[in-house]
């Protein structure tokens, strides 16, 4: 069982990072559109990818309490977007055995990304609504857009996993292999994907 740790962005960096002002993510502290901070006024890489995709909403005519649930049911794609596609991400802690067993799934598949950044099930790509219909989660493909759509927008999961993942300068997750006991091997650290 790996142990995983996610990335915390300060105040000054969720401003950059999010597109939300800190004034307005005080605010929404305040009135409880966001739950405490822990310690040290820090939050997790999923807080802060639920805090894009909230601005996006924002964007749309969303209020916070409005785009809270749509933002944290969906936070996790972002970040399983931007390990999977941005180099780096994902920083592992372990044996060389362990690191080149887990570079394989790694590249195998995406199923290891998805349990990293704990997405269950098929990921959709983006949130789209057409004219003003509920806004649902699709996968690119699967989205049929009528020709007499008149409205309508999207949000781009994949695109803005890519940008935060780009943009924190850091890695996203950090995790820690298991060890079998009795195991003496000299532990090593890699950043994936390559």
């Amino acid at each position: 069982m790996m142990r995983r740790e996610e990335a915390e962005f300060i105040l000054t960096e969720v401003e950059a990072l999010s597109g939300l002002t800190a004034e307005t993510v005080r605010s929404w502290r305040r009135k409880g559109y966001l739950p405490p901070i822990k310690a040290y006024a820090k939050i997790t890489v999923t807080e802060l990818a639920a805090l894009v995709i909230r601005k996006r909403l924002t964007n749309y005519g969303f209020g916070p309490a409005e785009s809270q649930h749509v933002a944290d049911r969906h936070a996790p794609l972002l970040l399983y977007y931007a390990v999977l596609d941005t180099v780096g991400s994902c920083e592992v802690r372990g044996t060389l055995q362990a690191l080149l067993q887990f570079e394989a799934e790694f590249d195998r598949g995406e199923d290891l990304a998805k349990e990293v950044a704990g997405v269950e099930g098929s990921p959709a790509t983006v949130l789209v609504s057409i004219d003003g219909s509920e806004l649902v989660a699709e996968a690119v493909q699967a989205l049929d857009i009528g020709e007499d759509s008149g409205d309508g927008y999207f949000i781009n999961l994949r695109g803005l996993g890519r940008q935060l993942g780009a943009a924190a300068g850091k890695p996203l997750v950090k995790i820690q292999l298991p060890v079998p006991d009795g195991d003496r091997s000299r532990q090593l650290t890699r950043r994936f994907p390559r």
